[in-house]
């Protein structure tokens, strides 16, 4: 009524699927956010269908979230404007001298880093995976950066102090984004673990994996449609199976173990980040 009315384009930008409450909801067992979601879904599916233009996180319009878009949504193919994720390369390089300088008065421990939200559906897996591998890497830190998810806050801690893993878990919470640039430069391997099941996740380009390859971090990222048009697994990171933590483990242990393929993996990294420049998109 309101594009009648106005007589103006209707332009939507979508960073994320009408199913992110839903399926959070569903995962978490929360019945108002469940309610809230699917009155999001319901709602989508009405009125998406009359955009003029949608800028949807894809690598094309035959993938991922522009998929979605057309075939649950009604949005014509035409109107989809598929949009990868990208990084501001110029920003890393500014950061890129002064940090490195930092990292070499730190000494031997190895960390290992994770940043974006930490739920049960994200992050968690490290936790669990740190258990298997801190008797076979000495000074071994797990830093984890960024929001804790509402309701658990307190599940996470209670599970650090469950499996004894205090001296090795760092949790450091939001951080201002030059802090986060820093932090990324002075760890040794970069993850990002999601839940590849909730639909959202399984299509996502994270924000987190274009600035771990301008870096020239070694990465370990979860198995999922969106990140293997990013990452491809043995050339430029390593690709876990989802919800495997016995298998991050594994993928971790092989970087530490191995120099000549974490030098590698950094390398081809660095190299391909440079398709997803925004200089170059």
């Amino acid at each position: 009524v309101l594009k009648i009315i106005t007589a103006r384009k209707w332009i939507i930008d979508a960073i994320h699927l009408p199913y992110y409450h839903l399926d959070s909801a569903l995962k978490n067992r929360e019945l108002i956010l469940y309610i809230r979601g699917l009155k999001t879904v319901i709602s989508a599916k009405m009125i998406l269908r009359f955009v003029d233009l949608a800028l949807v996180v894809a690598h094309t319009k035959e993938e991922g979230y522009a998929k979605i878009f057309v075939q649950k949504f009604y949005i014509r193919k035409e109107r989809i404007m598929a949009v990868p994720g990208g990084v501001d390369l110029d920003l890393i390089n500014k950061f890129r001298a002064i940090v490195k300088s930092e990292k070499e008065k730190e000494g031997v421990i190895f960390k290992i880093f994770y940043v974006g939200g930490i739920s049960k559906n994200k992050g968690n897996d490290l936790v669990d995976c740190i258990r298997f591998v801190r008797d076979k890497i000495p000074n071994i830190k797990l830093i984890l950066v960024g929001p804790i998810r509402y309701n658990f806050h307190e599940k996470l801690i209670n599970k650090v102090k469950h499996f004894g893993l205090i001296k090795e878990v760092v949790i450091r919470g939001r951080l201002a984004h030059s802090d986060v640039l820093k932090a990324i430069e002075s760890a040794d391997i970069c993850v990002n673990c999601m839940n590849a099941s909730t639909r959202d996740y399984q299509y996502a380009h994270p924000q987190k994996l274009f600035e771990y390859m301008a870096f020239g971090k070694p990465i370990v990222a979860t198995d999922s449609e969106g990140t293997r048009g990013i990452i491809k697994d043995g050339y430029s990171g390593l690709l876990y199976e989802n919800g495997n933590v016995r298998d991050l483990a594994e993928k971790i242990l092989m970087i530490y173990n191995d120099k000549r393929l974490a030098e590698r993996l950094s390398k081809n990294a660095q190299q391909s980040v440079g398709d997803f420049d925004w200089n170059r998109i």
